[in-house]
């Protein structure tokens, strides 16, 4: 096997369940899965859990009695099926959760009724995982920033933003395009400065650039609030895809965004900071 070869093993490995599959050694316990979602107040071990944790196989999971009326746990073990949990109005959650002693760490088939695409969970945990990691390039940079990062379509030259600015009111605005794809280094990145939009404040926002290519980019701007009615400060990530492509990519963000919908301000990796990194697994995975 050559070098090239081994590394792309390597980097599949790392990337996909690397982060969560810890080599047994004697006397510990193989990781079963990683908490995706949790609200209310739930212990393994006495140790508070938060999205994004590991979980040994044979875990058992206790909720705080009484727990949040609203109180649920949502677990993904390593074969990408789903353990859950919701209290009901009185905040009682039922008998503890034990997860499995063992998991296949193969995925199983996805059922005909999956909602999910094929690799969205994989995708899923791995953003947790990616984005818990220290100097991770995060939204607290993002100077308090309100437009949320999106995925847009590219089509013949023309890019619609409309996504990004539907609670924005009618303006117009100035725009910087920065490349920031993994791939991109600074000699070949992309940067566009002072891109004018209209926007009327519904509907498409549809700007001409005809030198983008599908990939991540960084939206600053220039002018800051309060100067001429621009956008407000910070910044906003985009993945601009081509319009034949964009189903996919556009779907599956949308169902990463309604499950984060429930995670706690407190909680670590925090919704948007993991939702950035979302957007980074679905610019690096390869058209199907």
């Amino acid at each position: 096997m050559n070098k090239h070869a081994f590394g792309k093993i390597l980097i599949v490995l790392s990337v996909a369940v690397g982060s969560l599959i810890a080599a047994p050694s004697a006397g510990a316990k193989e990781i079963a899965g990683v908490v995706t979602s949790v609200s209310g107040t739930w212990f393994v071990e006495g140790v508070k859990l938060s999205p994004g944790q590991k979980l040994a196989a044979g875990a058992v999971i206790k909720a705080k009695e009484p727990n949040t009326k609203y109180g649920r746990i949502v677990i993904m073990l390593l074969d990408f099926t789903e353990v859950s949990r919701v209290c009901d109005r009185r905040g009682f959650c039922g008998e503890p959760i034990r997860l499995p002693d063992m998991v296949n760490q193969e995925p199983r088939a996805h059922s005909r009724t999956d909602r999910h695409p094929p690799g969205f969970w994989e995708r899923f945990v791995t953003a947790i995982n990616t984005s818990r990691r220290r100097g991770h390039r995060m939204t607290a940079a993002r100077g308090g920033g309100s437009l949320p990062d999106q995925v847009v379509r590219l089509e013949s030259g023309h890019v619609d933003l409309g996504p990004v600015f539907g609670g924005v009111a009618a303006r117009d605005i100035l725009l910087n395009i920065e490349d920031v794809s993994s791939e991109a280094d600074e000699a070949s990145a992309m940067v566009v400065e002072r891109l004018p939009l209209r926007w009327s404040g519904k509907g498409h926002a549809v700007i001409k650039a005809p030198n983008l290519k599908p990939g991540l980019y960084r939206i600053t701007f220039p002018t800051p609030d309060g100067e001429g009615g621009s956008t407000p400060p910070g910044d906003v990530w985009v993945l601009v895809v081509e319009s034949t492509k964009y189903q996919r990519p556009a779907a599956e963000y949308r169902m990463a965004r309604a499950i984060v919908a429930s995670w706690d301000s407190k909680s670590e990796p925090k919704a948007d900071d993991f939702l950035r990194v979302f957007l980074e697994t679905l610019a690096n995975q390869k058209a199907p």
